[in-house]
């Protein structure tokens, strides 16, 4: 009996003959050899981030087809044994590690994500007069200060206490009846 040894390096047909000594064929025999690869530089972690307090972010992790059957652990409970996507809300920078395991090949892989939580920028604001007669404008100043200079304010929301808005960075505004304003 003859042997032949192989190496493939992806999932492979072998067909076979066999013949005998008077050179007549046997049925052909064919046999599928399913070739899994899983290595850590085969795992794709994905999430959204960085994400504001309170609100969600989207985790998951893909392998490649040929990794055969696996299983998944995350380091968070909730999020079960798949690989995602998965929803999470955390409220502080959170680290997502996943394991996944071939029994197969016998071998454990481990990634990770990074949720980061972008904290909200310290509102302060001014005028050039708290004390005025009606009608009179003010003007208004937007000095406030972001906690990460590459995530700026980029849009504004004044209410005037009298049904007007403005989505200016430093409006002016005409007030043409008595009262107060309170600054939030």
């Amino acid at each position: 009996m003859n042997s032949l040894t192989d190496t493939p390096n992806k999932t492979t047909l072998y067909t076979v003959a066999g013949y005998d000594s008077y050179g007549c064929p046997s049925t052909l025999d064919s046999i599928n050899v399913s070739v899994f690869s899983l290595t850590a530089g085969s795992l794709k972690m994905s999430s959204i981030s960085p994400i504001c307090y309170n609100r969600s972010s989207l985790i998951d992790v893909q392998i490649p087809a040929n990794a055969g059957p696996v299983t998944y652990s995350w380091n968070a409970y909730y999020l079960g044994n798949n690989p995602g996507p998965h929803i999470v809300t955390p409220n502080k920078d959170t680290t997502y590690i996943v394991t996944v395991t071939s029994s197969v090949c016998n071998i454990s892989v481990v990634d990770s994500v990074k949720v980061l939580i972008t904290p909200p920028p310290t509102i302060k604001i001014s005028s050039n007069a708290i004390d005025l007669c009606i009608p009179s404008t003010i003007q208004f100043y937007d000095n406030s200060i972001v906690a990460n200079i590459k995530d700026p304010i980029n849009s504004w929301n004044w209410s005037f206490g009298d049904s007007t808005y403005s989505a200016d960075q430093n409006p002016s505004h005409k007030f043409t009846t008595a009262g107060s304003i309170r600054y939030t």
